[in-house]
């Protein structure tokens, strides 16, 4: 995958940056692998510095985290102004992997992380070095978001192909059986709807609009789509909470809707830390007045 998003020449890093964030979107149904009926895990490690996170904390960061690096790419002034300077590691951190335990839903902060690591990387142009040699342009935004395909790949076997992750598990130590495994199902689902939106993009020459694009261009796979719908349920039953703001913006994202606008989306990953601080229930409410007020 890295080789094909740096196949797409002087567009490659903006094209990886899509590919990235459309992956890392694909992986928020995982969210409902969130142990939601077990108590909150124990504190982090007091070198750690920070209290664990709530579920709803990590709903809410992962929608932020996946939601920046949409914006990001579908906005590129955006991505390069000072405005995005200010929040970029915030929303980077906020998906709060280590804080889900070791459901499948780890994979989705993971994937988050991995994309705002891609978008961070595009605009501030990272140099790294690999094998000794300092990478091509772009390179490590291209190398991230192929991680988030992985990672979101790696979170669908462990949801939806357990015989294949107990499989994994048990051979870890064998890297050429892993180097040459089948994948499951699951995971090439991952993997071919990141290959079709290089295509796409191919096909068009237009970042824009392969953002714009249904979220799965051969149509949700029915695990993934049951399990939105359970994570809906149960977000709609948190009604002082208003996810509504979540759900459309993600149901937006699913179906390829292209009435975005830029003030509100930009406005939406905006909000300042001490409003973000204050939890679902007030970042919702201020995203929910700023909608109505646009409108």
């Amino acid at each position: 995958m890295k080789d094909r998003l740096r196949a797409c020449g002087d567009d490659g890093s903006a094209v990886a940056l899509a590919v990235g964030a459309r992956a890392a979107l694909r992986a928020i149904p995982l969210l409902e692998y969130l142990e939601w009926d077990k108590p909150p895990r124990k504190r982090m490690r007091p070198s750690v510095g920070r209290q664990r996170m709530s579920k709803d904390d990590i709903v809410l960061g992962c929608f932020r985290s996946a939601a920046t690096a949409w914006v990001a790419a579908m906005f590129p002034a955006f991505g390069a102004s000072e405005r995005f300077h200010g929040i970029k590691h915030a929303a980077r951190l906020a998906g709060g992997a280590e804080h889900a335990g070791k459901s499948p839903a780890n994979a989705v902060g993971a994937a988050t992380h991995a994309t705002m690591m891609a978008t961070i990387s595009l605009v501030d142009k990272f140099r790294i070095f690999i094998d000794g040699r300092e990478a091509a342009p772009g390179e490590h935004c291209a190398i991230m978001a192929s991680h988030a395909a992985a990672i979101a790949a790696h979170g669908f076997m462990r949801a939806y192909d357990r015989q294949a992750a107990e499989q994994l598990f048990a051979n870890a130590r064998d890297l050429d059986w892993i180097a040459n495994r089948e994948l499951s199902a699951s995971e090439r689902a991952v993997w071919d709807a990141a290959r079709k939106d290089v295509q796409l993009w191919k096909d068009a020459r237009d970042t824009q609009a392969l953002l714009a694009q249904p979220l799965w261009l051969a149509g949700v796979p029915s695990y993934a789509q049951e399990d939105w719908r359970k994570l809906v349920a149960r977000l709609r039953g948190r009604t002082d909470e208003r996810w509504e703001v979540w759900i459309d913006w993600y149901e937006a994202r699913l179906a390829g809707r292209r009435d975005v606008s830029e003030h509100d989306e930009i406005a939406r990953v905006s909000l300042a830390d001490d409003v973000w601080a204050l939890g679902a229930a007030a970042v919702n409410a201020s995203i929910a007045g700023q909608t109505v007020a646009q409108r």
